[in-house]
């Protein structure tokens, strides 16, 4: 059959067969699971977002409540103070004298902020008020007489009782919302073991200053709108839609029963989280599209090479070129060494980008302003990654060095150091030696696994990359400013420069290596160049 005539299905099965159908089939295999392993990562992350969230919003409606809980609180102790003292003046000619002073006394207190007046009742008619201008109604008023239901049967409780009774928040007389805090006067006679009722204190509140010294006013914070309502569900302050977003609530305990204070962010608790969440995404998205591109460039590379290994192979079986093949395939076991590492260097990259992103996400609840920073920083480690796929890319390609050259390369592993690292490096990179191409790697090897160490272990700021002709010889030094290490000790489980060692005897060079703790460490490869060798034959 032709290949004009071949099915579609046999097009499609000569297509996978082939290395760019194979990686195409790589990558999208790649792509699928690291974009399921987002999609499960990103609900995970906005769980802990929300519960974050929530945990935030949970100790501000906390801290918004207890202050309301405190100020109330100092406003009773006004009111405590003012029934012990008339207890024990109850009886004097002069209690309305006295009144008028202690009173002032009290209404000059900071604690007094919001107390629209403070008032005696003997026998449960006002007497006595305090300030008087703007509250001259109030005097002959009868408690028991209220026309409001509530204020009566609060007002039955506190003779009953003999304990603070809190009513409202009610719309006061004097205008407003406010509160009206009452406790009844009982006097021993006799024997003392029997108590008359004299009669009633109480002081009146304003609700909406004792809100705004907590700052719970909804335009004091951007983060979290807050309601209020009573015990009897009755919401007083706020929106009661807030009760349906599924809100944080705090309880504050009063004299009687408690107040339900609810907090949701403004926009609602998704608003909240969205921003954190989608920088999460991208970074993902980032990651994912990098190692899609890796998997099919080295796919699609292996799979080149298997291909043309296979057909020369099948040429070449018993020819003299079959120990160039042993060669190609070291140089693939190489080459999966070296895409491990990359793994690891992607991961390391995951890890920054998810604590910039949680930085980030952290600063716009504070200061969205400061969230540039941990964003930068992110986009910088992207571009690190970048370049290190890049100087990657060219050890999984050894016909690169041979054709770009050692200088070349050498560059191009700075400029990932830079990019990656941070890393100030300096190159002193002279012209391209005349050396073979496995003398070219072998120093290329050294120099890498000497900057992997200067990165890992020397805590260096610096490093300098040098390559240059000495004296008929080739030298090659790596050296950087960071803590040293002794030369001497042996280092179990580092293998780094035992492996440099082996490489330098192999080519018949010398390794030297100086360095001592605290004045960083220069290692120096010599060889005899070519141009030296020639010019001693002359």
């Amino acid at each position: 059959m032709s290949e004009s005539r071949a099915s579609p299905w046999h097009r499609l099965h000569d297509a996978q067969q082939s290395p760019r159908g194979r990686s195409l089939i790589a990558a999208l295999v790649a792509s699928t699971i690291l974009l399921l392993a987002l999609w499960q990562a990103s609900r995970w992350y906005e769980a802990l977002l929300l519960s974050e969230s929530t945990a935030q919003a949970a100790v501000r409606a906390s801290l918004r409540g207890n202050a309301l809980s405190l100020a109330i609180g100092r406003r009773f102790a006004l009111l405590q103070g003012l029934h012990a003292y008339v207890q024990a003046e109850a009886y004097t000619l002069d209690l309305q004298a006295k009144f008028e002073v202690f009173a002032a006394e009290l209404y000059q207190a900071p604690s007094a902020r919001g107390v629209r007046n403070i008032a005696l009742a003997p026998d449960g008619r006002v007497c006595c008020v305090y300030p008087l201008a703007g509250n001259e109604e109030m005097i002959g008023y009868v408690p028991l007489d209220d026309p409001r239901t509530k204020v009566r049967r609060d007002v039955e409780r506190a003779i009953a009782s003999d304990e603070i009774i809190l009513s409202g928040p009610i719309d006061l007389v004097q205008g407003g919302l406010g509160l009206i805090a009452r406790q009844a006067i009982y006097i021993p006679v006799g024997d003392g073991q029997t108590e008359v009722y004299w009669g009633l204190v109480n002081i009146v509140l304003d609700l909406q200053t004792l809100l705004n010294e907590v700052d719970l006013d909804v335009q004091t914070d951007v983060t979290l709108d807050y309601a209020l309502r009573d015990g009897a569900g009755d919401v007083f302050y706020g929106d009661r839609a807030i009760f349906d977003q599924d809100p944080v609530i705090h309880l504050i305990s009063l004299p009687e029963g408690v107040w339900e204070l609810a907090g949701v962010p403004d926009g609602g608790w998704q608003v909240a989280v969205q921003r954190p969440l989608r920088i999460f995404q991208f970074a993902g998205l980032t990651i994912a599209a990098l190692v899609a591109g890796l998997t099919y460039l080295s796919i699609h590379r292996q799979a080149e090479l298997a291909q043309a290994f296979s057909r020369q192979k099948a040429i070449t079986e018993q020819n003299v070129r079959l120990h160039e093949q042993a060669q190609q395939l070291a140089v693939l076991t190489e080459r999966q060494r070296i895409a491990r590492e990359l793994h690891d260097s992607v991961s390391q990259a995951l890890y920054g980008i998810g604590l910039g992103a949680r930085t980030a996400r952290a600063l716009l609840d504070r200061d969205p302003a400061k969230a540039i920073e941990p964003l930068e920083y992110i986009l910088a480690l992207a571009e690190g990654g970048l370049a290190e796929m890049r100087a990657l890319i060219l050890e999984l390609r050894p016909d690169s060095l041979e054709r770009e050259g050692l200088v070349a390369a050498l560059g191009k592993q700075a400029a990932a150091l830079r990019a990656r690292h941070g890393l100030e490096v300096e190159t002193v990179l002279g012209e391209e030696p005349d050396l073979p191409l496995e003398a070219k790697e072998g120093l290329y090897r050294i120099a890498q696994e000497a900057l992997n160490n200067t990165v890992k272990h020397a805590q260096a700021s610096r490093a300098a990359i040098r390559l240059q002709q000495e004296r008929g010889e080739l030298v090659l030094s790596v050296q950087d400013n960071g803590i040293g290490f002794d030369p001497q000790r042996e280092y179990p489980g580092h293998m780094g420069l035992h492996t440099m060692r082996e490489r330098v005897e192999k080519m018949g060079g010398v390794l030297h290596i100086e360095s001592a703790q605290g004045q960083g460490t220069q290692m120096r490869v010599t060889l005899s160049s070519p141009q030296g060798q020639r010019q001693s034959a002359d």
